[in-house]
Parts: C-alpha cells; sequence; structure tokens
C-alpha cells in the first residue's frame, strides 16, 4: 500500500520534505494529516510517535485514519476509520492505537481530532 499526501492541510512545501524523510528511513510512521491539532501538538504528537518501536513485514505498509477525543490533555477512546483506512494488521494497529492512548497532548487543544498516518514497512 502506498500513502499519498491526502489534504493541502500541509501545503505543497510538505512534499518533498515528506518524499525525503521516506527514504532517510526504513521504518517510519507519518503523520499526513492531523485535523483538530494546531502546530505545536503535531509536533508533540510526530516526537511521541518516533519513539514507537513496530516490527513490520512488507504488507505492513499502507494508511491508517483515527478519530479521537481530546480533553484536558488526554486522548479519549480512538477509532479506526476502517473506510478510510488501507492497513488491515490488528497487531501494527492495536500498537499504534496504545501509543495514542499514552500521548500527553499539549493543554491547549480540546477537540475531535481526525488523524491520518502512513506505515512504511
Amino acid at each position: 500500500g502506498t500513502c499519498e499526501l491526502l489534504s493541502p492541510f500541509f501545503g505543497s512545501k510538505a512534499k518533498p520534505q515528506i518524499k525525503s524523510r521516506i527514504k532517510a528511513s526504513h521504518r517510519r510512521v507519518q503523520v499526513i494529516s492531523a485535523i483538530g491539532l494546531n502546530e505545536t501538538a503535531i509536533t508533540a504528537l510526530k516526537q511521541h510517535l518516533q519513539k514507537l518501536q513496530l516490527s513490520l513485514s512488507p504488507k505492513s505498509s499502507g494508511k491508517i485514519v483515527f478519530e479521537f477525543l481530546v480533553r484536558k490533555g488526554r486522548v479519549g477512546r480512538i477509532v479506526l476509520d476502517d473506510q478510510a483506512s488501507a492497513l488491515e494488521e490488528t497487531v501494527v494497529i492495536d500498537l499504534i492505537k496504545r501509543s495514542l492512548s499514552s500521548w500527553r497532548v499539549p493543554q491547549s487543544v480540546s477537540s475531535t481530532v481526525r488523524l491520518t498516518l502512513c506505515i512504511y514497512a
């Protein structure tokens, strides 16, 4: 599965940067869009996800979309949008959900978040 920039959320400037980061790293969780998060929260989320240790098989690549509510610096119930997601490996999905659950969100954020990630094996 491949991922592409789904929305103009990051603008055209982000495309070359994302492509170069993919080439530079072997295994990666890439934030494609994070509707409902401000720049500070997106930066914090990227740093949090970099700590994620995934052992991926070649079929573990693909787009994954989550929705969750953020209140008082905590991530609420995380729902996988299986219609919009291409990744079907439940072990990888569960690891990412657990990682998101433990993320301490900046206090400035209080909203529903739609997070699109791309997993590169």
